[in-house]
């Protein structure tokens, strides 16, 4: 099985899981398990929007090179879970498995999963995922319509659940 690790430099500097410390173990992980290391590809700290370490892992997946990533921990996608959920969603969306070399990640990873907050993030990444076509539909913008005058809006109080009704009403013209 042809694995890629991904590793990232924590943002917080006292966590003393330095890259050097997160790559051994993905290494380890992976020659203990006997599969074949393509490639570890790393971000730094710094960088939360142009992440090129895991733009890379992403050209390895489209083009069919690996089949499994090794991260060594969650922290290492996203110290946030929904960040954490949406690059793992577009990981296994090109076909990649993904395990953690920490044990108590595998729960997360699983699915489902046991943890309602991940439920809830997955289960509202995939809505809108299934929506996505409804939501890139071009929309023509139409101009505001102009009414013929003001807007008065009538409710019936005797009603016990009362119904707005707009009425549009004529000004008289200015003499």
């Amino acid at each position: 099985m042809n694995v890629v690790g991904y590793i990232r430099e924590p943002s917080n500097a006292e966590s003393g899981d330095t890259m050097f410390a997160q790559s051994e173990r993905v290494r380890r992980w992976i020659a203990r398990n006997g599969y074949h290391l393509v490639a570890v590809c790393q971000d730094t700290a710094g960088t939360r929007r142009n992440l090129e370490g895991f733009r890379a892992l992403m050209g390895i997946a489209a083009r069919g090179q690996a089949d499994l990533v090794v991260i060594p921990g969650l922290a290492a996608l996203s110290p946030d879970k929904v960040v954490q959920e949406l690059m793992l969603m577009r990981l296994r969306s090109h076909g990649l498995a993904v395990a953690s070399t920490e044990e108590a990640d595998h729960e997360e990873l699983s699915e489902p999963t046991a943890d309602p907050a991940r439920m809830l993030i997955r289960d509202i990444l995939h809505r809108i995922d299934d929506y996505r076509p409804l939501l890139e539909v071009d929309v023509e913008i139409t101009p505001p319509i102009e009414f013929p005058g003001p807007i008065e809006i009538v409710m019936d109080r005797s009603d016990p659940e009362p119904a707005v009704l707009i009425e549009f009403m004529e000004t008289p013209a200015a003499s």
